[in-house]
C-alpha cells in the first residue's frame, strides 16, 4: 500500500488480552478493502498494556510482517477511550475508522459507515447486540445520560464502532486533555453532525469483555464526571427552587400566623432548614461550576504514555 504519500483510511484497534484473532481480524479488514473500498488505508494496533504475556508478540509480529500496520503498546493499562485516541493521534489517514479486537465489530459492515462519510462521524447501530442483559442494562441507562450530558440524539446509540473525519479527531485530541476521557463526550462537545449506519453484531470470538461490573461503574462514573458541568448547574438550579419554595412558605405561613392563629414551631424549624439547605446547594453548584472551569485549565495531564512503537511502513 502507499501509505507513505497519502492515506485514505486509518483504522484503530485497541487491543487487551486477544492474541490470535488479531490475524483474523487483519485478514478480512485487507478482503474488505481490496474488493469494496479499493483506497490506501493503514491499520494501527493499541495494546493497553494487555495482562496475557501472549498479546503483544502478536501484536508485534502483525506489525514487523504487515505492510501497512503500526503497533503501539501503552505504558499501562489505561482503558479503551484512551487507547483509541491514542491511535487517533497517530493516525495519517484522512477518515479514521475505530473498531474492536474481538470481531464483535465485522470489517464487512465498513463500508457502510464510509457510504455516510460526509458527515463528521458516522456511528455503528447494531441491528441485535450479543451483549450480556446486564450489558445492555447498563448501556440503555448510560444511554439516556449520554443524551442528557453531552446533547446524544434521542435516535443514535453509541458504540466504538465508528468513522471519524479527521479534522475531527484533532479537535477532540486538542480537548482531551483529562486523564480518563470518553468518546462519546468528546464527539459530541466538537460537532453535531453525527449520523448512524446499521451494521451487525457477533458474538465475542476470544476471550471475555474487559469491562466487569467495577470497570462499567466505573466508565458510567467517568461520563458523569467529564461532564459534571450540567450536574453542578441542575444542583444550583434545585438549590435555588429549593430556596424560593421554602421562602415563599415561610412569608404565608408568618402572615398566617400574625393574622388568624398559630403554626406549629416544627413546621417554621422545617421551612426555615429546607432554605438554609437550598441556600447551600446553590453554593455548592456555582463552586462546582468555577472548580470544573479551572480543573479543565488547570489538568494537562496526557489521558496515555507510550511504552513502545512498531511501524511497518
Amino acid at each position: 500500500m502507499e501509505t507513505a504519500a497519502f492515506t485514505s483510511y486509518s483504522i484503530v484497534i485497541p487491543v487487551y488480552n486477544t492474541t490470535w484473532v488479531l490475524g483474523q481480524l487483519l485478514q478480512r479488514i485487507e478482503q474488505t478493502f481490496a474488493s469494496h473500498i479499493r483506497q490506501s488505508y493503514e491499520i494501527i494496533l493499541v495494546d493497553d498494556k494487555s495482562p496475557n504475556p501472549e498479546t503483544w508478540p502478536v501484536v508485534e509480529a502483525l506489525a514487523r510482517s504487515g505492510q501497512n500496520v503500526c503497533a503501539i503498546q501503552l505504558a499501562r493499562n489505561f482503558g479503551q477511550h484512551a487507547a483509541i485516541l491514542c491511535g487517533l493521534a497517530h493516525a495519517k489517514g484522512e477518515y479514521i475508522i475505530t473498531m474492536d479486537d474481538d470481531l464483535q465489530h465485522a470489517p464487512e459492515d465498513i463500508p457502510a459507515l464510509i457510504s455516510l462519510q460526509e458527515h463528521d462521524v458516522v456511528i455503528g447501530q447494531f441491528l441485535v447486540k450479543q451483549h450480556s442483559w446486564s450489558r445492555n442494562l447498563f448501556s440503555n441507562t448510560k444511554a439516556y445520560f449520554d443524551r442528557v450530558l453531552s446533547g446524544k440524539p434521542r435516535n443514535l446509540r453509541i458504540s466504538t464502532f465508528c468513522l471519524i473525519r479527521r479534522s475531527i479527531a484533532q479537535k477532540m485530541l486538542n480537548i482531551a486533555c483529562m486523564p480518563r476521557p470518553l468518546l462519546s463526550s468528546l464527539i459530541f462537545y466538537v460537532t453535531s453532525d453525527v449520523v448512524g449506519a446499521p451494521v451487525s453484531h457477533s458474538p465475542r470470538q476470544e476471550g471475555e469483555s474487559g469491562y466487569s461490573l467495577i470497570k462499567l461503574i466505573r466508565l458510567f462514573s467517568r461520563l458523569l464526571v467529564n461532564n459534571s458541568r450540567p450536574i453542578f448547574q441542575f444542583v444550583a438550579w434545585s438549590g435555588g427552587v429549593l430556596f424560593m419554595l421554602s421562602l415563599v412558605s415561610l412569608l404565608g405561613f408568618s402572615t398566617w400566623h400574625l393574622f388568624r392563629k398559630d403554626v406549629p414551631g416544627w413546621l417554621f424549624l422545617g421551612l426555615v432548614i429546607l432554605m438554609i439547605n437550598g441556600f447551600l446547594l446553590i453554593t455548592l453548584g456555582f463552586l462546582g461550576i468555577v472548580f470544573t472551569r479551572t480543573e479543565a485549565v488547570a489538568e494537562q495531564k496526557k489521558p496515555y504514555l507510550i511504552q513502545q512503537r512498531i511501524y511497518s511502513y
